[in-house]
């Protein structure tokens, strides 16, 4: 595997032949490889197969574009891939990401503070189960910068009226093992897709069958 000598070294290659946005979790970058309580970098970009390429990343299981690795001054960094029309956030939305990044300490591109908020948001409360504390606390004080309050910071109801606003839709990711915990959601806001919804109900069953064994 291709030994990257830092990360600021794999970023100047990514920004100089990839359009990607980092999605979150950026801001230790400098300071250290990652954070404790989210070791992986995920990314968000128009094209997966050019940022595979110039990523010289590795899959972290067998054919896997979305879950890879790179090395970094010999130490191994997850990377999560994600591109526009995966389903990860509404194909709209992501195109919206991409344009309006921003570049963050010379490093890597990232989220002006509105989109960060608020795609922040919507992983925590629509592709985890959990909010982690961490998150709790991040949102309330992005919230507040965006001019919402702390009792609304992490509503469904602020996720949702922002998406209403914007035309954004809940989508079923393209990766079916993804999570989507839309049981809070307006179900008239959630973009149907008969494949993936099938998909997805094959591999719920193939997964407990596996477990059953």
């Amino acid at each position: 595997m291709h030994n990257w000598s830092s990360l600021k070294a794999f970023f100047d290659v990514l920004n100089e032949k990839s359009n990607y946005v980092v999605l979150r979790n950026y801001e230790n970058f400098a300071d250290s490889l990652l954070t404790d309580e989210h070791p992986d970098i995920d990314i968000l970009c128009d094209n997966r197969d050019v940022l595979l390429s110039v990523s010289k990343s590795e899959p972290r299981h067998e054919n896997d574009k979305i879950h890879r690795k790179i090395l970094v001054d010999n130490k191994e960094v997850d990377l999560d891939v994600r591109y526009v029309g995966d389903g990860y956030y509404d194909t709209k939305w992501e195109r919206e990401l991409l344009s309006n990044r921003r570049l963050y300490n010379g490093l890597c591109y990232v989220l002006t503070e509105e989109y960060y908020y608020y795609s922040l948001l919507y992983h925590a409360l629509i592709q985890k189960f959990k909010i982690s504390d961490d998150y709790i606390s991040r949102l309330k004080n992005m919230a507040e910068k965006c001019g919402i309050s702390g009792d609304e910071a992490l509503s469904i109801d602020t996720l949702q009226n922002y998406m209403r606003k914007h035309g954004y839709s809940f989508t079923y990711p393209a990766f079916v093992g993804g999570i989507t915990n839309f049981r809070r959601v307006d179900k008239a806001m959630i973009k149907k897709n008969p494949l993936r919804i099938c998909a997805r109900f094959l591999y719920k069953v193939k997964i407990h069958l596996r477990k059953r064994k």
